[in-house]
């Protein structure tokens, strides 16, 4: 079966996340995060980011080994492209990124007015998912109350989240 144009262009922008991602100076853990668009602007990148500490921090590797200090100081991508959208209406876009978004860059999201969200597949049996599972679940149930849509990227297309799996 031929893929539609939207999906050629999702897997596009998903190439673009994947290599945004790499940018990222993190040892264990590199995600790219793209927004798109809505209307005239929808195959328009116009906000971009990737996992790593503000401007003018020292990205020194000892702060990434040490978990409580890298958590403390790292930006998310999904926060950094939306900052870097800053002069672009956000509002009914689509973040395209290479890791599905955790509670706290959910609510970000949802105020920067995003209406979609695609993401790979989370799979409960690897280790590095299952340690967030609980949290992506917060995110599913804030994206379904506020009324977003939330997918995975499969070789076959997109397939929506499991929102039931998210009732709290």
């Amino acid at each position: 079966m031929e893929e539609t144009d939207a999906l050629k262009w999702t897997r596009r922008f998903m190439s673009i996340a994947e290599h945004i991602a790499t940018w990222s100076r993190d040892p264990s853990t590199k995600v790219g995060a793209v927004i798109v668009g809505c209307g005239a602007a929808s195959k328009k990148v116009i906000g971009m980011g990737f996992n790593g500490f503000p401007r003018g921090v020292d990205d020194l590797p000892g702060r990434y080994d040490h978990r409580p200090t890298k958590y403390a100081m790292i930006v998310h991508s999904e926060a950094n492209a939306i900052l870097d959208a800053r002069g672009h209406d956000t509002t009914g876009g689509c973040l395209i990124t290479t890791k599905f978004p955790c509670s706290s860059c959910a609510k970000l999201i949802i105020q920067a007015g995003l209406l979609s969200v695609i993401s790979p597949s989370v799979d409960p049996t690897n280790a590095g998912d299952q340690r967030w599972m609980e949290d992506y679940q917060i995110s599913l149930l804030m994206f379904m109350e506020a009324g977003l849509s939330a997918y995975a990227l499969t070789e076959s297309g997109l397939v929506a989240h499991n929102f039931e799996a998210a009732k709290i």
